[in-house]
């Protein structure tokens, strides 16, 4: 009787495990089965794909079904199969398509592979953005930077609005309505013919394996032996946080300042966004523990506007890989952060402090203005996170954020699993972190505000440096007629400002085979300008900065003009237009400014000093 109460408690369990899965897969099968599609414009590898996918899904069903949403599993599998399958352009193989949905496959294919797979996973699957950067194998701030790249592109290719995009896309579920997909039965049983065979080959790889082991395996362990139980696992206690006293010297030149904190806490309430930048609630979501302390500056001297902040940020990984993810996670928030109004001014590496640490400094030119120094470091398993906000200009000093982050590493080095944990903070200045944007061309976090414009830059999709479109009115400068083995390109606007269309910032850049191929074209180009106001006399061109250093692969050079022509007697176009070199590699800036977003010329110039440290990014 046992026996049978037995096997029908198994029945009943595997008649709910098939019950959901086909629940799941009548569900989902058709959504799928459309994304895949716009992911590769071909209907039958989709729907091998998919068919595919929800095969390995059942075999693993026991695995994936408490997952949040078992789909993020199995829509990678459907994908990845799926474009296995394909290999003709988007929308080319099945010429019955609706134009209109046509279009639209075009305009996906024009798009890099991770800019599609993030447009398609927020405005087609409605995935958020933290699931969708997991699955895209990104950092946050880089996937959403993909995401925001891959609408600017399909909107401006598409001539809609980003609204629109959601719509548009599930219209193409008009392509894959007549599809005829298996029914469950017919998946569960190719599933467990999976499972099935996959078991075989699991056995008979274990018994060679015994076979194997058996002539070097020692004795097993004696009575008696220790059987001392595993340690448990770290913990985070609030006393290996900062306290109050270690900001007294914050400012340092025997400047003290009194601090309180303001709250404790591990960061599980409210949205869980702590300082500037920050995309998710944790940077390791899988993470053992973590902790959030708030401080505010008690005593606020005569003539600053408001308190300077503190917040402490620590998290626990459970292996030192996730850890070194959680940390490469953190400093991309920063790196590539596209808060409006928001420039990266300096990046710095601090040394001896911790197994890895980066210090960051912003500005946010909102009102009233905040100057913004962060410094993030790992030791170890733990990753922490110091960011100190002060009103106005005056930031604090470099070497005085790194002393602090080495206070703040030092006091959780109680902790078993830290790792290097020095007194002495030093710091290197160092050009600018990757942005998870094209590399080798200025970012969006580069870019300064303009007049009282409060919207974001927004960059297009990188493109080939040929046409250039930095190229001005008084210079012909083309990289691929110069010799450039490659070249890229972007431009900036801000797309919510309402601003005349000929108003941005273009910049490109070419390689060249060596130093002084790349230093040619920059002296022709250089000339050009130079000359332009004796050849159209109504420019006036005016160099104003220049700079050279270095030589051969260690040269770099900065050129910047502005620009002013008369189109007319009442009417009149002004730019700015930089040339820079570092080695082997040339780039071109130009900023068309109008009435109201304007940019300064040492604004610009500084601009154009980081366009020459991006190009260290090609190597």
């Amino acid at each position: 009787m046992a026996q049978l109460g037995r096997d029908a408690g198994a029945r009943a369990r595997a008649v709910a495990e098939e019950q959901s899965f086909d629940d799941f897969y009548l569900r989902t099968r058709a959504d799928l089965l459309t994304v895949t599609f716009a992911l590769t414009g071909d209907v039958a590898a989709a729907r091998a794909g998919v068919r595919e996918a929800y095969t390995a899904a059942w075999h693993h069903w026991r695995k994936i079904a408490p997952l949040e949403d078992p789909l993020d599993w199995v829509r990678p599998q459907a994908w990845r199969r799926a474009q296995r399958r394909h290999t003709a352009r988007l929308g080319r193989r099945d010429k019955d398509l609706d134009p209109g949905n046509r279009r639209i496959l075009a305009a996906l294919a024009d798009l890099e592979p991770a800019q599609r797979r993030a447009v398609l996973l927020r405005h087609h699957a409605a995935v958020p953005m933290s699931r969708s950067a997991r699955e895209l194998g990104l950092p946050l701030a880089s996937a959403a930077a993909r995401l925001q790249e891959g609408v600017a592109s399909l909107t401006s290719t598409l001539e809609v609005d980003a609204d629109a995009l959601d719509e548009l896309l599930a219209g193409l579920a008009s392509e894959t309505a007549g599809v005829v997909l298996p029914r469950p039965p017919l998946i569960r049983r190719a599933g467990s013919k999976r499972r099935r065979t996959h078991t075989v080959v699991a056995s008979l790889t274990a018994v060679a394996l015994v076979v194997v082991a058996g002539s070097v395996v020692s004795s097993p362990v004696a009575p008696g032996a220790d059987r001392t139980p595993p340690p448990p696992p770290p913990d985070l206690a609030r006393s290996m946080l900062l306290a109050a006293d270690e900001l007294t010297d914050l400012d340092g030149e025997g400047t003290t300042s009194r601090w309180d904190v303001r709250s404790t806490g591990d960061n599980t309430r409210g949205d869980g966004i702590n300082y500037v930048c920050q995309q998710a609630r944790f940077a390791d979501p899988d993470g053992t523990r973590a902790l959030v302390r708030r401080f505010v500056e008690a005593g606020v001297p005569d003539g600053r506007p408001a308190p300077r902040t503190v917040v402490q940020s620590v998290e626990l990984s459970n292996t030192e890989p996730e850890a070194r993810t959680a940390f490469a996670t953190t400093v991309s928030w920063f790196a590539g952060c596209k808060v409006a109004r928001l420039q990266l001014l300096r990046t710095h590496r601090v040394l001896h402090t911790a197994d890895e640490a980066y210090l960051l400094t912003f500005r946010v030119a909102e009102r009233p203005q905040t100057t913004y120094t962060v410094a993030v470091g790992r030791s170890g398993r733990l990753t922490t996170t110091v960011v100190v906000s002060a009103p106005g200009e005056r930031s604090v000093p470099p070497r005085r954020t790194a002393q602090l982050l080495a206070s703040a590493v030092a006091d959780l080095c109680v902790s078993p699993v830290s790792g290097t944990c020095a007194p002495v903070g030093a710091v290197e200045r160092i050009p600018p972190l990757e942005a998870g944007e094209e590399p080798g061309l200025i970012a969006v976090v580069d870019l300064p505000p303009v007049g009282r414009i409060e919207r974001p830059w927004v960059g297009s999709s990188p493109a080939p440096a040929n046409p250039n479109p930095a190229v001005t009115t008084c210079d012909d400068t083309n990289f691929g007629r110069s010799g450039a083995d490659r070249g890229r390109s972007r431009t900036f606007v801000i797309p919510e400002a309402d601003l005349p269309p000929e108003f941005g910032v273009a910049t490109s850049y070419g390689v060249f085979a060596n130093p002084r191929r790349a230093a040619a074209v920059l002296e022709r180009s250089t000339a050009r300008l130079d000359g332009c106001a004796d050849r159209d006399l109504a420019s006036t061109v005016r160099r104003v900065a220049q700079e050279s250093t270095g030589r051969g692969r260690t040269a770099i050079d900065l050129r910047v003009w502005d620009v002013t022509t008369e189109i007319s007697e009442d009417a009149q176009v002004q730019f700015r237009t930089a040339l820079v070199r570092a080695g082997s590699r040339v780039a071109q800036l130009t900023f068309i400014p109008t009435e109201g977003a304007g940019m300064d010329a040492d604004a610009f110039i500084a601009l154009a000093e980081r366009a020459t440290e991006r190009l260290a990014e090609l190597g």
